[in-house]
């Protein structure tokens, strides 16, 4: 996606954005000059920056670096319907993917806890001892050091309105009993 800001134009996205073997990545900088980056199994680390120069008007711009994933295969990044949160727990940064739909060989959801290190590239399974139903489409938020886990699809037919809570310290999963007023499953 491109947002107009002035005459020149700047990608905008996810914090994210993973590509497959032999994908091309068309990048405009900022003196709109087009760049393609092709590349096997890398993912994209993007920082955004907004600033407003002295006459008022919004600047932005983006850097892109390119991050090659080890560890586990990048197949289980390029899922449909993941989420994801960013954590900063005592100096140590992490992106936290669960869940999605695809992979390889048959399509089938996920309910992969999946730990990405932003700096070294090193994705990892998280061992829990429980883990929510498999789904796509879910919401992921996170409220301190918990990431919740709401709705979803655990089928074509079957949609989800449970909430799921990761205590990332622990890396322990634990299904929430709510009560009140239910929201509608999404």
């Amino acid at each position: 996606m491109y947002l107009e800001t002035g005459r020149r134009n700047t990608i905008v996205g996810k914090c994210l954005r993973f590509l497959m073997p032999d994908q091309e990545k068309k990048v405009k900088n900022l003196h709109g000059d087009l760049s393609v980056y092709t590349h096997h199994c890398f993912c994209y680390r993007l920082s955004y920056n907004l600033s407003t120069e002295i006459s008022g008007t919004s600047r932005s711009s983006l850097s892109v670096v390119m991050l090659k994933i080890v560890g586990e295969p990048i197949e289980k990044l390029s899922l449909w319907g993941q989420s994801a949160c960013a954590l900063n727990i005592q100096g140590k940064k992490q992106v936290i993917v669960f869940g999605g739909f695809g992979g390889l060989g048959r399509h089938a959801r996920s309910n992969y806890s999946l730990s990405l290190d932003p700096q070294s590239g090193l994705l990892r399974e998280i061992e829990v001892a429980s883990s929510p139903p498999p789904r796509m489409g879910h919401t992921s938020s996170l409220v301190g050091s918990s990431i919740f886990v709401i709705g979803g699809r655990a089928g074509p037919l079957e949609i989800l309105n449970d909430v799921w809570v990761l205590e990332t310290t622990e890396n322990q999963w634990s299904l929430l009993d709510c009560s009140g007023h239910v929201f509608n499953p999404r």
